[in-house]
């Protein structure tokens, strides 16, 4: 048998004071008899306190309650039988708040890390002392009222000779060659109680609007789409607000990357330029960034890093192992076309390697082939395989997908046998499995 719940708005978006309407769908093959059918209707606001701020004991102990905004509770059938075959149960529901010091109206659906605001209706369909129950479930999404559009209240600033709007951006003047201007959307969440109250900032997106040195005296806008479940209105209640911020980040200013870096652990670096972007151009990009992050993290007192760098990079640390010299074909491919064709970044890749490797920092390097965005098909019996100061994975595979490259690297954060250290990774075919597939 079967337990489903169907809304008539099939975007299940709805508004405060409107009707939540649907049926409930039953299937079941022959006659059932069941001990009742209850429809529930939950608004819940849930909370928690951040171990960074208040501790880790505090947080598991003195957890925030959660708050409840709408609750309803129905029964939908007295306990009887069900004829086999499809049965359909209509409900409707008002959307009100629970009136409370706390709650007064409802609020938008929103997921965030520390906060977070549901709505769901849920059914419950019992059999018998010794049969278990039918659930089933479904998450519908409230907004408020769109607030009337106030004056263009426009606010000019400037930043390292930069003179910027909060509606688009103008570059008059720049000493130095910009590489790069981003936009980044940060959401800050405030929850607490008696006992301590937790604030923190986490990123929501982060979108290139400009890429290279661009055209000065032109205005650039600025368009950024809000994902609806992870933003909504700023909140402010008794016990918990919800905030949002959006910065500007130049990945080659230290002061600009400081911001993000409160309450990190560690960062991981996999900075690269557009693939469209011609092999051969000579850039410092690579080094260039990796200086202002190690400076930031350095102010920020962050003492690990995970880095990705390319296959083909022979840094002038590494030592030659002449007992790994791969066939000549091989050899010739891997060694001298293709770091020759590519050694306008290679290059740079190396001084990214040098200036982490002579920091006071842990680290990893992670020397990786070309990536794909899909998923790339492994052939049978093949496995990760990883070599320490190598320039790349002897008989290895050419691809490997930015999934695959993200597990290992989240593998290699808590595993110490990593640290510090430059490993190439790629996958290889091997005739017998014997280590577990990444």
């Amino acid at each position: 048998m079967s337990l489903e719940i169907i809304l008539k708005r099939p975007s299940k978006i709805y508004k405060e004071g409107e009707i939540l309407a649907g049926h409930l769908v039953i299937f079941n093959k022959t006659d059932l008899n069941h001990q009742g059918i209850n429809l529930v209707v939950e608004g819940v606001i849930g909370l928690q306190l951040s171990s960074k701020n208040v501790g880790v004991f505090e947080a598991f102990y003195n957890s925030v309650k959660p708050v409840t905004m709408i609750q309803y509770n129905m029964e939908m059938s007295r306990p009887g039988r069900l004829a086999g075959g499809k049965t359909e149960i209509p409900f409707e529901v008002p959307l009100k708040a629970k009136q409370s010091l706390q709650i007064k109206n409802l609020f938008d659906s929103y997921h965030g890390v520390y906060i977070s605001v549901t709505y769901t209706i849920r059914a419950e369909m019992k059999i018998g002392m010794l049969k278990k129950g039918v659930t089933t479930n479904v998450e519908f999404i409230v907004q408020t009222a769109p607030v009337e559009k106030g004056e263009d209240n426009t606010i000019e600033f400037e930043i390292d000779s930069k003179k910027l709007t909060l509606k688009d951006i103008k570059v008059t003047n720049s000493d130095l060659p910009i590489r790069s201007i981003e936009l980044q959307l940060l959401r800050v969440e405030t929850c607490g109680c008696a006992e301590g109250y937790s604030k923190d900032a986490t990123e929501i997106q982060n979108i290139q609007i400009g890429d290279g040195d661009v055209m000065q005296d032109i205005y650039i806008p600025i368009y950024m789409l809000f994902p609806r479940l992870f933003t909504c209105p700023t909140v402010i209640s008794t016990n918990f607000k919800i905030e949002f911020e959006v910065h500007r980040c130049d990945i080659f200013s230290a002061e600009s990357i400081q911001v993000g870096l409160k309450d990190c652990d560690a960062v991981i670096s996999c900075i690269a330029w557009r693939s469209d972007t011609p092999i051969t151009i000579r850039t410092s990009l690579y080094s260039d960034a990796t200086r202002a992050l190690l400076l930031a993290m350095q102010k920020s007192s962050v003492k690990q890093i995970i880095a990705t760098s390319s296959w083909g990079t022979k840094s002038l640390l590494d030592k030659w192992d002449r007992t790994y010299e791969p066939p000549c074909g091989l050899y010739f491919k891997q060694c001298v076309v293709k770091p020759n064709n590519q050694r306008a970044s290679i290059d740079d890749f190396d001084l990214l390697e040098v200036c982490i490797r002579n920091s006071l920092l842990t680290y990893t390097i992670v020397r990786a082939p070309f990536l794909t965005d899909n998923r790339f098909k492994l052939a049978k019996k093949t496995r990760l395989f990883v070599e320490e100061n190598k320039s790349y994975v002897h008989m290895g595979e050419k691809l490997m997908s930015n999934n695959q490259l993200t597990r290992f690297i989240i593998k290699s954060l808590q595993d110490k046998e990593y640290h510090n250290k430059v490993l190439a990774v790629g996958y290889i075919k091997i005739k017998h499995m014997t280590d577990e597939l990444f």
